[in-house]
């Protein structure tokens, strides 16, 4: 209100409205720059933060450990103003570390209804799978999956394989 009152007694009014209109400019990118953090401003919005500002500790941004000492999403977004980067290097940061939370979200997801599994393949099968592959234009990990899918359901080919001797290599 003090601003307003100076502007009132000391500015004329093209003067006034020159600097309302640069204050409303300021107020808009400051807006604009604090919706970059509103992901952060959640249920999950402790956890966010916090791995926001171990990112920026571990990036030795200076003043970064004042982050720890927010209490809610507005503390934060006063204690980010300390932060001596710039905007555009915390809009950097803030996409890095919500990517990074995308992630990891992602991933504990996927541990409920995805296993990863690692082996090791003949090279004559590898490029068998291959072949398949593109030929119905899937991946081969979709392959895989079609196979054995397939065979834990009709268990014919497993069992064929082992009621015949094979004379040669049955991974040929």
């Amino acid at each position: 209100m003090a601003i307003v009152d100076y502007m009132t007694i000391n500015l004329t009014s093209p003067q006034r409205i020159e600097q309302i209109a640069a204050m409303q400019n300021t107020w808009d990118l400051q807006k604009r720059f604090e919706e970059v953090f509103d992901w952060m401003h959640d249920g999950d919005g402790d956890k966010k933060r916090r791995l926001f500002a171990n990112f920026m500790t571990a990036k030795f941004v200076p003043n970064a450990p004042t982050l720890f000492n927010s209490h809610d999403h507005e503390d934060f977004l006063i204690n980010l103003e300390g932060i001596f980067v710039s905007n555009n290097e915390k809009t950097a940061y803030a996409k890095e570390v919500r990517n990074r939370w995308n992630q990891v979200k992602r991933r504990e997801q996927e541990k409920t209804i995805k296993k990863q599994c690692n082996f090791n393949l003949p090279v004559a099968i590898d490029e068998k799978l291959t072949k398949l592959a593109a030929k119905y234009e899937m991946s081969r990990v979709d392959v895989i999956e079609i196979l054995i899918r397939h065979e834990a359901q009709h268990e014919t080919s497993i069992k064929s394989w082992l009621q015949r001797l094979p004379r040669n290599n049955p991974l040929q």
